[in-house]
């Protein structure tokens, strides 16, 4: 079988890699900044941090280069771990065409069920606009169109064009894009984050919201992870902008349920600096 990768485009990989970098940076951070503290507070900060950069790593760098299809004569192969793994016959193929669905909305990704999507780069799980389930992996809207019985397939590995002809020589031909049915398809719109994440964040920010309240205004500074009161100079002080802190974090968890990916991205990278921030400075009352 012949194997066409899929390769993340060069703004991808440079966020990607930032986010990789900044997910790193954090443990050893967390370890020094808890070191001093309660051994089960650093030992517990160092070990969701660590759990949570090696997933990053999976994700970002190992599963990417996983991302394959293959053809072989008669039969298709697609690899989008950890998401989906597609074996197709040229029997189970009703359709196969060539589309740009920044031209055809209706193939055009809408919700992300379960896969990944960075900038141009999608591949995994998603809802299409016209309603079908879909299995994608592309770094662009121009794809190769896989209608089945129960989804759509779309690709548009690397080598697009080599990918096409042997496609066409060991699957299937290429027909007509079908604009007429794809024009008189009722369209989804993108309803943004899913209603299960929505409910998450939302209960999530009113508890943090909860307990930002009580160390603020009850004083409760045993509630902040390794709090040792022999170390604090000023429990009035460190009172406040803790309790702020953990109040404001919690009204951005409540509000970014009202945006789509790219507004966890954009609250994930924000986070960041805000905490390095807010753990020095707590460190220092």
């Amino acid at each position: 079988m012949t194997v066409y990768p899929l390769s993340f485009p060069q703004e991808t990989a440079w966020l990607s890699s930032l986010i990789l970098l900044l997910a790193l940076a954090m443990v050893p951070f967390i370890w020094w900044q808890t070191r001093r503290r309660s051994r089960i507070a650093a030992l517990l900060g160092v070990t969701v941090t660590a759990a949570a950069a090696v997933l990053l790593i999976y994700l970002i760098a190992v599963a990417p280069r996983l991302t394959w299809v293959a053809i072989g004569d008669g039969v298709l192969k697609v690899n989008t771990p950890p998401y989906a793994r597609l074996e197709i016959s040229r029997h189970d193929i009703l359709a196969a065409y060539l589309a740009d669905w920044q031209e055809t909305p209706a193939l055009a990704p809408a919700l992300r069920t379960g896969g990944a999507a960075i900038a141009d780069y999608r591949a995994g799980n998603f809802q299409l606009r016209n309603g079908a389930d879909a299995v994608i992996m592309a770094a662009g809207s121009r794809v190769l169109v896989l209608r089945l019985a129960g989804r759509f397939v779309l690709l548009a590995p690397d080598d697009f064009d080599v990918f096409l002809e042997e496609f066409a020589q060991r699957i299937i031909s290429l027909q007509p894009t079908p604009l007429a049915e794809l024009a008189a398809t009722a369209l989804v719109e993108p309803p943004g984050m899913p209603p299960i994440a929505r409910i998450v964040f939302l209960a999530s920010g009113l508890l943090v919201i909860f307990f930002g309240w009580l160390v603020r205004f009850k004083k409760m500074l045993f509630l902040l992870s390794g709090y040792d009161e022999r170390k604090v100079k000023d429990k009035d002080a460190l009172a406040v902008f803790a309790g702020n802190f953990v109040m404001i974090i919690g009204f951005a968890m409540v509000i970014v349920q009202f945006f789509d990916f790219y507004g966890i991205i954009v609250f994930g990278v924000i986070l960041v600096p805000f905490s390095i921030y807010a753990i020095y400075k707590m460190n220092k009352l």
